[in-house]
């Protein structure tokens, strides 16, 4: 099938292809909670793209250390894949911009979740929450971000190739 919800639902195993080849088979819990390959997150779901520092089984990423999937990671600079689910809001009454204080863009209603798009000044977020969790983030809201410890993959060739072109 090509519906990635009737195959995640109703699946014992997922296979995920590119190209012809196989990129992991795996029950679905596994190919969205620990995809092998940045192919794979980013094809099942969404994905925020975040800049990170990977150190021994952690990245850093805006001030938070997160558990890696691939404990084989070089250290050094990657991009850190966020799932929405992981990042939670509050508004913000506080003056104190820090790394995870941003605006609301948008807040997109999908009944019993919101997406909400947030803009952090050098990139943009996105949360996704319960519906009721959501009712006080509107357009131009300020808020505080934080980002749950869920283990997450990393796509280091990306962070090279950006490297490179800046030298």
């Amino acid at each position: 099938t090509h519906d990635q919800e009737e195959a995640l639902a109703i699946a014992d195993r997922v296979g995920v292809m590119r190209e012809g080849k196989l990129e992991q088979l795996a029950p679905p819990t596994e190919v969205y909670s620990r995809p092998a390959t940045p192919f794979v997150a980013e094809f099942v779901g969404l994905t925020n793209r975040l800049p990170g520092t990977v150190s021994g089984a952690t990245v850093t990423v805006r001030g938070y250390d997160l558990p890696l999937v691939d404990l084989g990671t070089p250290a050094g600079p990657v991009t850190a894949l966020v799932r929405p689910e992981a990042v939670s809001l509050a508004p913000d009454r506080s003056t104190d911009s820090g790394p995870l204080a941003g605006t609301v863009i948008a807040v997109t209603f999908l009944g019993a979740t919101s997406r909400i798009t947030v803009d952090l000044g050098d990139t943009t977020i996105m949360a996704q929450l319960p519906t009721s969790d959501a009712t006080e983030l509107t357009a131009g809201s300020h808020v505080a971000l934080s980002i749950r410890p869920d283990p997450v993959l990393v796509s280091v060739a990306e962070n090279k190739s950006v490297a490179a072109s800046e030298a």
